[in-house]
Parts: structure tokens; sequence; C-alpha cells
């Protein structure tokens, strides 16, 4: 048996009634939220870490310097 898949409706959205479509809106933007809060705490951590690199390498370019 051969089975074959129709991906001309792949991007239509079924809708399993008012309630569930929202809930189901509502959790894809909560974790649209959550990876953006991530992405911001993760950018400022790694900027921290950049920062204190780049103040490493001064006070070793000063040390090496006197």
């Amino acid at each position: 048996m051969t089975y074959r898949l129709n991906y001309e409706n792949a991007t239509e959205k079924t809708s399993f009634g008012e309630y569930f479509d929202n809930q189901h809106a509502a959790i894809v933007k909560a974790m649209q939220d959550k990876n953006k809060q991530l992405n911001v705490e993760w950018m400022e951590r790694y900027e921290k870490r950049q920062k204190e690199k780049q103040a490493h390498q001064i006070i070793e370019e000063i040390n090496n310097d006197i």
C-alpha cells in the first residue's frame, strides 16, 4: 500500500474550535515571549563577559607596558 502526503494543504490551519484555537494562540505567544526574554538575558550576560574580557586585556596591556 502506498501513501501520498499532500503538501499543498500543509500550510492550511485546522481549527479545533474557538476555545482551543485561542488556547493555542496564547501558548504560542507565551513561548515566543519566553524565547525573547531568554535571548535578552543571554545577550546581557554575553555583553558583560565581553566587557570583562576587554577590561582584562587592557589591564594586561598596561601591565606589559610598565
